[in-house]
């Protein structure tokens, strides 16, 4: 089973369509986003180091569309990325 990750410095959260919680952080200008089912269990890592199509340059915050995209704001790239979220 994943374990839940420690947030150093969380900026941004927003929930999907299916309840999902998404939680951007940063530490040292590496951004990811965690993801987290509604009762709180830690599903995903989006943007480590291991996923180097998904990197994010310090993401701030984040929303949903009813679409199910996802937009991410990334500070130091100074843009907004968006992603469709699988369902």
């Amino acid at each position: 089973r994943r374990q839940r990750q420690m947030c150093i410095r969380d900026r941004g959260i927003a929930i999907d369509n299916q309840g999902r919680v998404y939680v951007t952080e940063n530490y040292q200008k590496i951004g990811i986003i965690q993801v987290f089912a509604p009762d709180g269990e830690f599903l995903a890592l989006l943007g480590d180091k291991s996923l180097k199509k998904l990197r994010f340059s310090v993401p701030t915050d984040l929303c949903f569309d009813d679409q199910g995209r996802i937009y991410i704001c990334e500070m130091y790239d100074s843009r907004i990325s968006v992603y469709q979220i699988e369902e």
